[in-house]
């Protein structure tokens, strides 16, 4: 991503030349983060009942986002049978919302991992 910008990578006291790039892999441990945010999250004590914790509150998000669409769209629906705009106009908007919530809380994971990788790139001069 950022060698199409021309950022380059400099080490300590001898710049190089070498493009940044985000094929490296990395190990994912717990709620799909990479190894090295999970092992250093498992060295504070009561840190697998957090992480059990969260893993649980997403799911209930999850569950809670689809009830919300579900209802939203039914809200949509039946205002499109009465002609009724305001209830029109909200329940697209609550389509809308529980959507994104659902696409925010199912790929939180994916996003701190990529954000992680992406800082474990940049190095100090």
């Amino acid at each position: 991503m950022f060698a199409s910008l021309g950022v380059f990578v400099s080490q300590v006291g001898t710049p190089t030349t070498t493009p940044i790039t985000t094929t490296t892999t990395v190990p994912k441990g717990p709620l799909g983060l990479p190894g090295a945010v999970t092992d250093a999250a498992q060295n504070i004590p009561g840190s697998n009942v957090l992480l059990t914790v969260v893993k649980g509150l997403s799911g209930w998000g999850i569950i809670l986002a689809l009830g919300a669409l579900v209802i939203a769209a039914i809200i949509w629906a039946w205002a499109s049978f009465t002609s009724n705009q305001g209830q029109i106009s909200q329940g697209r908007r609550g389509v809308l919302v529980a959507a994104a919530a659902t696409v925010i809380i199912a790929a939180g994971p994916t996003l701190v991992g990529w954000a992680w990788g992406l800082g474990q790139q940049v190095k100090a001069n």
